[in-house]
This record gives structure tokens, C-alpha cells and sequence, in this order.
């Protein structure tokens, strides 16, 4: 068979993009996308001899090579095209579409006429111009592969590496690699060689990774979505048949099931060593006879920024310490607004009696500090907030959590589907529930102040106080720093010293100190007199004392520190220490708030310390049932008021 004319291989060569969708139309159903153009001019530069299309699955990589090459070999291009495959039948299987294209495309057939030649079988084609297409498997050798006096002059490589032949450490990359470049590119011709190869990374050292690396070949890479320079939106690279929207709910899914690595695999053309991995140990252990009481549990918020459906979620882990254990009492992440972040803080809260709740420091101060504050005094409960500086690298965060798990120390109390599939997909995907439970061990509240209080026997019921809630007057105390200040209500009876209610209040003395002891005195009810902490009535720079007499209150001076550790830790022994359960900022403080710092010689500076400065300075005068409180009772000279003391010799005689 002649040789097609010049004028129709010229028109061709200069828009080979034309001549495809002319060509194969029916192979073109779809809105072709942007990126066809310049992968089909890179395939017909000749000048350009070696050229790798790491284009998502379904991008078409496979049909525009196919449609190429069979183009090729009409004009009589090439001579000899090597067809492999990652295996023999998968190499047939390219040529038996290829082989399809020439006995039925009736537009190849009108202008080029009927090419199937003599040879027409299973691994070899031969066109009736003498240009002879032959399957290999990768590996196959093809040393000396001559037709007629040609050697190959054209070699298609189309997804040769695969998952199970790339083996565990990656070296069946290497293997490949070494067949290209010691068996497949020494068998062509050594004046023309045309390598075009289409491939998955489906390893970090796949042979296509590899070469991707090299300048002397040009690479496409090319994923499903991608973000365009200077947007946070994505945009799809096929829209007519990949649409953004059904892709990222694919990622979602494929995220969900633990497999984000072959979600970035397969569409993204990304793919990641199994050494990256974070963690040897992927899953987490779940234990449902797990139930929650009164350990310190802390609640951690990673609050992502936006709500958009690409957004990172914003996580949430619920967690407790207890015998040198984590249990996650819950973990997962939402797109949620602020106002969505503030009421699952509220809910958790009420539902968990959280000892801290930490939140990313930017998040917090950014949008959700002032709303959050709003809705502790619209629904009169304030919580323990602590601000948490982001992570400098996230991802090293995150692998700090390795010991914890590789030892077992993790245990989740129902399963938390989330932030088991993001343990099994990290470093892919979105880690928003993994990074809240990264900050947990930092949060391990350390060695309590306070030993052998037990709520399950030492907390209170008000209603079951009978007449001693209606009867017994409380006694008032108030602490305070220059940013908090908490109130706690102590009653008396015959049996124990009852913590009646307490509470911390964030703000400066001159605001949060009524409002703090305003909303014990509602909750009590009770008539009673103030004591502030013996430090703020001696050296007070804040201001305290000051602040209550401006509210018509005339403050006593509390106990001796030292010595009412010393006698609260004996109420607590003898359980002759009860806590109403309305008191939940005071059995918090009790169980796990209230501890020492790593020194180990002053308590950890910070809320909950300030309201056991309150009750420390107040439960001792009640400590001596047999003395009552009369000898306790003073006159202040300047207002002629009787208050309370824990030193009326002072007041007496001073």
C-alpha cells in the first residue's frame, strides 16, 4: 500500500488535535477539557522524544496514546510500535482496541482504506503499509525484536507498575526502571526512538515517579481537581465528565473509608511511601463497657475557618485520663459555623461536665471568643476555656501522638469512625479530629492537690438537704486574679461542711467579682457574710476587698493557707466534705482541675486555682463543728456590721 500524500500528513501534523476529534469522534462524547490540546501536541512532537502522562484515572490517557498511535501508523510515522502492559494480556488488550479502531472506524477506513494486514492476531497487527504493532507484558524481554530490518522505533508503555507488583517496600519501581532503561530503550531503533508512556503512581518509587524527575522527559501530571494560583476554590480538570462537586464527594468517601492514600493515588497523581505513614498502629481499640464518670475529661476544639465544602471540619475530641489512659469519649468534625461550634461546646459540656476546654488560640480570639462569651452569660454558665497556641508544623503534632497509640494507650468508649479512618489515611486527607486529639496529652491535668475525694460519696443533693438548705446560713467566699474571679457558698451541718455552689467568672475584679458572687448568692439564696483569701486582705493589688465594699458587702479575711490545706485534706479523708451537685466547678477542681505544677510545690496557675484559694479561705472556719461559728463572729468598727473570721482575736483586740 502507497504511502498516504504529503498535503494530507502536513494538514494532519499541523493540527493533530483536529485530526483526533475528526478521527475519533465517537470516542469523544464528552466536552473534550483544556488539558487534551497540549498533551496531544507534546505526543505528535517528534522533537520531543520521551514524554510520561501521569494523568488522573478516567482522564483519558490510555485512548488519546491509542488514538496517537494508530494515527502514527497510518501515515506511516513509525515502523514498529512495542505495545506493553503491565502484563502480556493487558499489553493485548491495548492492541485489540487499537486493532478495533482500524477494522471498524469507517473514517480511518475512507480515507486511509482497509490496513489490516496478513498478521492479524492476538500480541501482533500488521498493516498492509508493513508497520507492525506488537503486546509485551513489562519484563518481557524483546532483545534483537526486529520486523523485517526495523528495530522498534516506537515504544508504548500504558500503566505498567500496579499495587501488587510494586511490593511492600516499593522496589518492584526500581525493577521496572532498570527494565526500560537496560531492556526496553536498548532494544529500539538507535536514530528514532518515540517513548510515550501513561502511568499511576502508585508508589512514591514507581519507575514513572522516578522519571518524572528527569529533564530529559516531559511530564504531565495532571489531577482531577486542582487549585488555580492565587484561589482557595478548586476547579475540576474535566468538568463535562469529572464535576468538581461529584469528585470531592468522592473524596469524602473515599476519606470516611480509611482510603484518602488511593483517593490522591488514583485522581490527584499523588502517592505516598507506606514509611510515611505517622503510625504503625492505624486503628484504635474501642471498649463500649467504658462509662463516663468524674475523671478530668477535657474537650478539645480545632475550629477550622470557613464552611465551604472544601474546607478542613472543624474537630472535636472529648477525652479523660484515668490509669495512665486516654479514653476518647467522642471524636468527629463538622462544618460548622460559629455559632454551630459554640452550641456542640455548651452541649459536650453539660453532657461530659468538662474539666478544660481547649481551643486553638486563633480560632478562639478570631470568631468565636466574643459570641462564646455572650452565650455563657445568657445562659449563666461559664466555662473552663483554655486557649491553645496552633502547632508550628501540624503534621508533627499530630506524629507525637505515635507512642500513645503504638503502646496501646488510647482507647475510644464507642467508635469513632472519623478519627479511626483519619489515623488510617494520615497524612492524606483532612487530620481536623486527629490534630483535637494530638493536644490531649498536653492537656493531662498533672498531680491533683487534693487525694481520696470521691464524688460517687461525697456529692450532694439539694433537695435532699431537707431543712438544713432552708435553714442553715451560708458563708461566702471570693478569689480572684486580675483576669478571673470565682465565689463559692459553704454551709454547715451536723454530719458535713457542705460546698453549696461555686464558680469562675472570666474578666477584670471590677465586673467579675460581683457578678461571680451575685450568682453564688442566687443560687444559695441564703443569708450570709464574704471572706476573701488572706493574701488579697493583706496585700491586695487588685483591688478585691475594695470592689466588694463598693457593693455593700464587708469582707473578713479567710484562713491560713497552709493550714486550710491541711484541714480540707482531713474533711475530704473523714468524707465530712460534701459538694452539692450544682457545685460542678468545685467537684471538677476536686477531681482533677485543681493540681500541682510540674514542680510539684505550688499548685498550676490558673481557674481553678483561684476558686480553691476561695474555698480554702472559708471551709476551715466550718471545720470545728464543736466550736460553731459564734467564736468566729467580729465587729467591723467602721460600719458596726458582725461578720465572720477565722481570727477574731485580731478584730477584738487590733
Amino acid at each position: 500500500m502507497s504511502q498516504p500524500p504529503l498535503n494530507l500528513i502536513d494538514q494532519i501534523l499541523r493540527d493533530p488535535v483536529a485530526a483526533h476529534h475528526y478521527f475519533f469522534e465517537h470516542r469523544h462524547t464528552d466536552i473534550s477539557p483544556d488539558y487534551f490540546e497540549e498533551v496531544l501536541l507534546d505526543i505528535w512532537d517528534f522533537t520531543n522524544p520521551k514524554l510520561l502522562e501521569m494523568i488522573f484515572r478516567g482522564g483519558a490517557k490510555s485512548t488519546i496514546l491509542e488514538e496517537a498511535a494508530i494515527l502514527f501508523g497510518c501515515l506511516g510515522l513509525i515502523k514498529y510500535c512495542v505495545i506493553v502492559g503491565a502484563s502480556e494480556p493487558m499489553g493485548a488488550d491495548r492492541l485489540t482496541a487499537i486493532k478495533h479502531e482500524f477494522e471498524s472506524n469507517e473514517r480511518l477506513i475512507d480515507v486511509f482504506g482497509n490496513l489490516p494486514g496478513q498478521v492479524w492476531g492476538y500480541t501482533r497487527a500488521l498493516l498492509k503499509n508493513n508497520v507492525l504493532y506488537q503486546a509485551k507484558g513489562v519484563s518481557q524481554s524483546f532483545r534483537g525484536a526486529k520486523h523485517l530490518d526495523q528495530r522498534p522505533d516506537m515504544l508504548l508503555l500504558d500503566d505498567i507498575e500496579t499495587d501488587e507488583s510494586m511490593g511492600k517496600e516499593g522496589e518492584g519501581g526500581d525493577k521496572v526502571l532498570n527494565w526500560i532503561m537496560t531492556v526496553a530503550m536498548p532494544a529500539m531503533d538507535r536514530k528514532r526512538q518515540i517513548i510515550r508512556m501513561a502511568a499511576t503512581p502508585v508508589h512514591p518509587n514507581a519507575a514513572c515517579v522516578q522519571l518524572s524527575k528527569d529533564p530529559s522527559w516531559t511530564t504531565h501530571k495532571i489531577p482531577v481537581y486542582h487549585y488555580p494560583p492565587d484561589s482557595t476554590t478548586p476547579v475540576s480538570a474535566w468538568e463535562d465528565r469529572f464535576p468538581l462537586k461529584d469528585m470531592l464527594t468522592m473524596k469524602e468517601e473515599y476519606e470516611r473509608l480509611g482510603r484518602a492514600r488511593e483517593f490522591a493515588q488514583e485522581y490527584l497523581c499523588d502517592a505516598e511511601h507506606a514509611k510515611t505513614k505517622a503510625f504503625d498502629v492505624t486503628t484504635l481499640p474501642v471498649n463500649s463497657d467504658l462509662h463516663h464518670s468524674f475523671e478530668p475529661t477535657v474537650l478539645i476544639v480545632d475550629p477550622a475557618r470557613t464552611v465551604k465544602t472544601t474546607s478542613s471540619l472543624t474537630g472535636y475530641v472529648v477525652a479523660s485520663f484515668a490509669n495512665a489512659r486516654m479514653t476518647v469519649w467522642e471524636a468527629f468534625g463538622n462544618l460548622d459555623r460559629p455559632s454551630d461550634i459554640i452550641e456542640n461546646i455548651f452541649r459536650l459540656h453539660a453532657l461530659h461536665n468538662l474539666t478544660f476546654i481547649g481551643v486553638e488560640r486563633d480560632g478562639l480570639e478570631e470568631f468565636v471568643l466574643q459570641p462564646l462569651r455572650q452565650e455563657m452569660l445568657r445562659r449563666n454558665t461559664f466555662l473552663p476555656l483554655i486557649p491553645l497556641k496552633a502547632p508550628k508544623n501540624k503534621h508533627e503534632f499530630i506524629r507525637s501522638l505515635q507512642p500513645f497509640i503504638t503502646g496501646g494507650d488510647i482507647v475510644l468508649a464507642k467508635p469513632c469512625p472519623q478519627l479511626q479512618a483519619q489515623l488510617q489515611n494520615f497524612p492524606a486527607g483532612k487530620n481536623d479530629t486527629l490534630n483535637a486529639l494530638a493536644y490531649v496529652p498536653r492537656m493531662f491535668p498533672g498531680q491533683p492537690v487534693y487525694q481520696g475525694f470521691d464524688p460517687a460519696l461525697q456529692t450532694a443533693i439539694l433537695d435532699e438537704l431537707g431543712h438544713t438548705r432552708a435553714n442553715t446560713p451560708a458563708l461566702y467566699a471570693v478569689a480572684a486574679t486580675s483576669t478571673e474571679a470565682a465565689a463559692v457558698a459553704v454551709s454547715q451541718t451536723r454530719q458535713a461542711t457542705i460546698i453549696l455552689a461555686g464558680v469562675v467568672i472570666e474578666g477584670a475584679p471590677g465586673t467579675a467579682v460581683p457578678e461571680a458572687l451575685a450568682h453564688v448568692r442566687t443560687l444559695v439564696a441564703r443569708p450570709g457574710g464574704v471572706v476573701i483569701p488572706r493574701a488579697l486582705h493583706t496585700y491586695d493589688t487588685i483591688g478585691v476587698a475594695a470592689v466588694l465594699r463598693s457593693q455593700g458587702e464587708t469582707p473578713s479575711t479567710g484562713a491560713d493557707p497552709a493550714r486550710a490545706r491541711a484541714q480540707l485534706q482531713s474533711l475530704i479523708d473523714a468524707r465530712k466534705l460534701q459538694v452539692a451537685e450544682q457545685a460542678s466547678w468545685v467537684l471538677r477542681a476536686l477531681t482533677g482541675g485543681y493540681t500541682y505544677d510540674t514542680d510539684a510545690k505550688t499548685p498550676k496557675q490558673n481557674a481553678y486555682r483561684t476558686l480553691m484559694e476561695a474555698v480554702e479561705a472559708v471551709v476551715p472556719i466550718f471545720s470545728n463543728q464543736a466550736q460553731g461559728l459564734e467564736g468566729h463572729r467580729a465587729v467591723d468598727p467602721r460600719s458596726g456590721k458582725t461578720f465572720l473570721t477565722s481570727r477574731p482575736d485580731r478584730h477584738t483586740h487590733g
